[in-house]
């Protein structure tokens, strides 16, 4: 629901499962935002998506959305040092999420 919620509102949604398509995606293409789900397949975590995008020019203005079943404050916060711009938690209310999408674009 949430993929034809964003072609709806003309977005192009790229969907990858780990931290080096990640990466390669947002080297190719122009990105609006992240949705940045903490746990990818490989030994990476989804943060160093981030971290890595804050550190680059060409990325650091992007907004990244955490989006993770981890729920504690301390996850927050880590995903907040981590360089993530929002924090939602599992299960998602689509109305909220899209609310933060819709603010940061």
């Amino acid at each position: 629901q949430l993929f034809y919620y964003l072609v709806r509102k003309q977005y192009i949604p790229v969907m990858v499962t780990n931290v080096e398509d990640a990466l390669s995606e947002i080297k190719k293409q122009p990105i609006l935002l992240v949705l940045l789900d903490l746990s990818l397949s490989g030994s990476d975590d989804g943060l160093n998506i981030s971290r890595f995008m804050k550190k680059e020019d060409d990325y650091k203005n992007i907004p990244i959305i955490a989006v993770t079943a981890h729920a504690f404050e301390t996850d927050r916060e880590n995903c907040m040092e981590g360089g993530c711009d929002e924090f939602i938690t599992k299960p998602i209310i689509r109305q909220d999420l899209m609310a933060k999408i819709d603010a940061m674009i």
